[in-house]
């Protein structure tokens, strides 16, 4: 049983996030196009958010971080940089 503190920083959060917030603007898009909207929201309201993540991964993608249990420190988990490639991947075809 793991005893120690609880592991910052928790890099994973960004890059799901971001990868979240792009599918529901797409999703958004899609309903727009379809004529009907159940929210005011747009994708071009969620655009400000995502770009934040995006930029703070760009910029932090070699950065510490912490394994999926909280344990372990490293700047190579694969989850982390995953979540965070497919995030930016994903944000450069959005940004579009």
């Amino acid at each position: 049983v793991f005893a120690g503190a609880w592991c910052r920083p928790q890099n994973d959060g960004p890059g799901l996030r971001s990868h979240t917030l792009i599918d529901y603007a797409d999703a958004l898009k899609a309903e727009a196009a379809a004529g009907g909207s159940s929210t005011t929201t747009t994708a071009e309201d969620l655009w400000p958010l995502i770009q934040i993540d995006l930029d703070w991964q760009a910029a932090n993608w070699q950065a510490n971080g912490c394994d999926l249990w909280e344990e372990i420190q490293s700047d190579d988990f694969f989850w982390n940089r995953y979540t965070q490639r497919a995030a930016l991947t994903k944000g450069a075809a959005f940004a579009k």
